[in-house]
C-alpha cells in the first residue's frame, strides 16, 4: 500500500517559548529515563511481516502482506532495518503480486520502553519511532512517474512478547522526496496503521 500526493509548502506558526521549553524539557526527561533501562531483545537478527494498511484488507481484498523487513540491533537501543514492499499485495499470490511495482528502504528505528505488562500476554512495549530511506520503483500506467525517491518517519509502537516474538503497529509513516523522470517535489505514505510480526534470531 502507498498513497502519494503532492506536498506544499504552509506556514509556519511557532509555539509561545514556554510552551517550547517545557516540550523539550518532557522530551529530554523522557528519552533520558527510556535510554536507560537496560531491558531489551536478547537476539540481534529479525525478520518481520506485516500489512502496512489493514483496512486495505477490508476494503480491497488484499490479504496477502505487502512488506517484508529485515532487522539488526545495532545496540539494546537502535535497530538497523531494511526491507521491500510490494506496490499492491493481491489475495492470490502469482505475477499480479508486483504488478504495481515495488519500494525497497533502508534506516534505523529506536526502542524506547513504555511499560511492562506482568498479567495476561505478559510482555513489554516499546515505542519505536523510525527513519527510512525509500526507493520506490512504479509499473507501467499505474502511477505518473517511473521512481520516486524519497525519506521520512514512521510512528510506530511494539509488544514484545517474548525473546524472539513481537507485534508491531505501524500507526503513521510520512515522507517527502522527488519524483522521477519530472522531478517534481512529491510526498508518499508507506505506512497507516499497520500490522506486524518479528521473529528474532541468532543469540548475542
Amino acid at each position: 500500500m502507498q498513497l502519494r500526493c503532492l506536498v506544499s509548502h504552509s506556514s509556519y506558526i511557532p509555539f509561545p517559548f514556554m510552551i517550547r521549553a517545557l516540550l523539550l524539557f518532557f522530551i529530554t526527561s523522557y528519552c533520558t529515563h527510556s535510554l536507560a533501562q537496560q531491558e531489551a531483545p536478547l537476539f540481534k537478527h529479525g525478520l518481520a511481516i506485516e500489512y502496512s494498511y489493514v483496512p486495505g484488507i477490508f476494503l480491497y481484498g488484499n490479504f496477502l502482506p505487502d512488506n517484508i523487513e529485515y532487522s539488526y540491533a545495532l545496540s539494546r537501543k537502535i535497530n538497523l532495518q531494511a526491507g521491500l514492499f510490494s506496490q499492491n499485495a493481491d489475495e492470490i499470490p502469482g505475477d499480479s503480486y508486483f504488478d504495481g511495482g515495488f519500494a525497497i528502504y533502508s534506516g534505523a528505528a529506536m526502542k524506547f520502553l513504555l511499560f511492562r505488562n506482568n498479567g495476561f500476554l505478559s510482555g513489554s512495549v516499546y515505542f519505536t519511532p523510525s527513519m527510512h530511506l525509500y526507493a520506490d520503483y512504479y509499473a507501467d500506467n499505474y502511477s505518473l512517474y517511473d521512481w520516486t525517491f524519497t525519506v521520512g518517519p514512521t510512528i510506530a509502537a511494539e509488544y514484545v512478547f517474548s525473546d524472539r516474538i513481537s507485534c508491531r503497529l505501524d500507526l503513521v509513516n510520512f515522507n517527502i522526496g522527488m519524483g522521477f523522470p519530472y522531478g517534481d517535489f512529491v510526498g508518499t505514505v508507506h505506512r497507516l496503521l499497520g500490522l506486524g510480526v518479528q521473529y528474532r534470531f541468532a543469540g548475542r
